[in-house]
């Protein structure tokens, strides 16, 4: 299936459940040592960046 000149396939889902995932990890990391204060938002925060960013990896 192609959207927007991008070719869906399960391995392009993958990747960016992946990215959305590390990106989650990352957040819950930073939201456990209190990098920035207390944020309950960084989680979310992340992993929407590693999913933004994994489908830009798809695009280029």
């Amino acid at each position: 299936m192609k959207i927007f000149g991008i070719t869906i396939n399960g391995n392009s889902i993958g990747q960016v459940l992946i990215g959305i995932f590390i990106g989650w990890l990352i957040g819950l990391g930073i939201s456990w040592m209190n990098v920035f204060g207390h944020s309950g938002q960084a989680p979310l925060i992340c992993a929407m960046a590693g999913g933004i960013s994994a489908v830009g990896r798809l695009l280029v």
